[in-house]
């Protein structure tokens, strides 16, 4: 009976050792997981990181002409490029192009030169523009950071038609 007691006090003694190091083994990886992915930012916010970059919709020296009110007279712009918040509006920018050029078309057909020709006018362009653009790719809102960030519009000339 005694053998038989000490067997039983052993095989306890090791199944709650065993028990003990598989409690102590889980918790710790568990720790570990819960650790890891609690100090690393959620995957939304990895992937909406602001990256600045340039994006080209009229490329200088293209000389892109809109008519502006009345259509007596165009807008010739030599160049227009944004400073963007993603990689992925610079993106859409280019195949949104269509969209934006006639956009665009239709803003500054709504315009006088004088409403152009002017620091005040002309920084009511870009932002108008800005705001077309954003509207056309998406990014509002929570995204407008991603978006456009600054037009870049360089003007050659108004000329009769």
């Amino acid at each position: 009976m005694m053998a038989e007691n000490e067997k039983k006090k052993k095989s306890a003694f090791v199944s709650l050792i065993v028990t003990v190091l598989i409690a102590v083994i889980v918790s710790m990886g568990g720790t570990y997981f819960l650790m890891k992915y609690m100090n690393s930012p959620p995957k939304s916010q990895m992937t909406n990181k602001i990256i600045r970059t340039m994006a080209v919709l009229i490329r200088s020296g293209s000389n892109a002409t809109f008519p502006l009110r009345g259509g007596n007279q165009v807008l010739v712009i030599d160049s227009l490029s944004f400073l963007v918040g993603s990689s992925e509006c610079g993106q859409k920018i280019g195949l949104d192009k269509p969209q934006i050029m006639d956009g665009i078309q239709m803003l500054i057909l709504s315009k006088s030169p004088s409403e152009i020709l002017n620091p005040d006018g002309l920084q009511t362009l870009k932002q108008q523009i800005s705001d077309l653009i954003d509207q056309i790719t998406g990014f509002t809102g929570s995204k407008a950071p991603l978006g456009v960030l600054q037009v870049y519009l360089y003007i050659k000339a108004v000329a009769p038609v």
